[in-house]
C-alpha cells in the first residue's frame, strides 16, 4: 500500500480504522510526506506507531524534508539499507523470503520543489 499523506500525524487514526477493517493487511505500506508541510518542533518517530509493523524512516526528524514512513509486517525478516548516495529522501529495505532470496523495496520522494542537481542525484 502506497500514500502520499501529506501529513500522516493526523491521519494516523484514519489509517489504523482501515486497516483493522481489512480481512488481509498489506504486508508494507509505504508513506511520503509524512510530516506537516508548515511544522515547528521536533516530531519523534515514535509519534508514527503502528501495531503489528516494523517502522523505517527518513527525514522525519530533520527540517528541509517531507518525511518518508515504511510500516513493514512483524512477520516479515527485513533490514533497512544503507545506499551509498546523495538523494536522500529515499528508503531501501531487504525482505528476506523463505527460499533464501531476498526483495528488495524501495520508497522515493521528490517533491516539486526539487532543484536539478537534487533531480540528477536521483537519477
Amino acid at each position: 500500500m502506497y500514500t502520499n499523506a501529506d501529513n500522516l500525524l493526523n491521519k494516523l487514526n484514519e489509517l489504523e480504522i482501515f486497516l483493522k477493517c481489512q480481512l488481509y493487511k498489506p504486508h508494507i505500506i509505504a508513506v511520503t510526506e509524512a510530516k506537516p508541510k508548515k511544522f515547528s518542533g521536533q516530531i519523534r518517530p515514535s509519534e508514527f506507531h503502528l501495531d503489528g509493523y516494523t517502522i523505517f524512516y527518513e527525514g522525519v526528524s530533520e527540517d528541509n524534508f517531507s518525511g518518508t514512513v515504511v510500516y513493514i509486517s512483524k512477520d516479515l525478516t527485513v533490514t533497512q539499507m544503507e545506499p551509498n548516495i546523495p538523494f536522500r529522501e529515499c528508503l531501501l529495505i531487504r525482505i528476506e523470503m523463505a527460499v533464501g532470496d531476498n526483495v528488495i523495496f524501495g520508497t522515493f520522494y521528490q517533491s516539486p520543489n526539487s532543484n536539478s542537481d537534487n533531480d540528477s542525484e536521483l537519477l
